[in-house]
């Protein structure tokens, strides 16, 4: 996804992804289950930022990682 500010993606790992469900509870508006049963990203801006790192914090399988590109890299950097 792109906008004025760089390009942020979600991305969950399928191999490590366990569908436990704990990224679409906190972040439901980024997070689905996806066509193979296991959760993908599908908006990086469907929630706040806060939720969507917190999804990644608490992921039991460490399988999610937010992708960023240009200016958004620095944006992301200052609110961690």
């Amino acid at each position: 996804m792109n906008d004025s500010k760089g390009e942020i993606k979600v991305f969950v790992d399928p191999l490590k992804c366990c569908a436990a469900g704990v990224c679409m509870a906190v972040a439901p508006f980024s997070f689905a289950i996806g066509p193979e049963r296991l959760a993908v990203g599908i908006n990086p801006f469907g929630d706040d930022i806060e939720a969507v790192l917190r999804a990644i914090d608490e992921c039991p399988m460490h399988a999610i990682s937010l992708v960023t590109h240009g200016p958004a890299d620095q944006q992301l950097s200052e609110r961690k």
